[in-house]
């Protein structure tokens, strides 16, 4: 997709992630639904991939779901991905 399919990543390039989960795979028994337990998650990840270190960091990224303006969660089931209309 995007730069990393066309081999044009280079250092000051984002990473727009896109997580699809299936909730029967994911061993969570908390109070919160598989969805908001996975997108607290997707926030956590974005935060370390982002993070600056002495090392500098890993890269800056974004969620193409949950860009801002959007209606979209950061993250989404399988299924609520197979639903999403195609990009046209």
């Amino acid at each position: 997709m995007g730069k990393q399919g066309g081999r044009e990543l280079n250092y000051s390039s984002d990473i727009d992630l896109i997580i699809i989960y299936e909730p029967a795979q994911i061993d969570y028994r908390g109070g919160r639904s598989h969805q908001q337990f996975v997108e607290r998650l997707t926030r956590h990840l974005i935060a370390i991939m982002q993070e600056m270190t002495a090392d500098g960091y890993v890269c800056r990224s974004t969620s193409i779901f949950g860009r801002p303006g959007g209606h979209t969660p950061r993250s989404l089931s399988r299924r609520s991905a197979e639903l999403l209309p195609e990009p046209g």
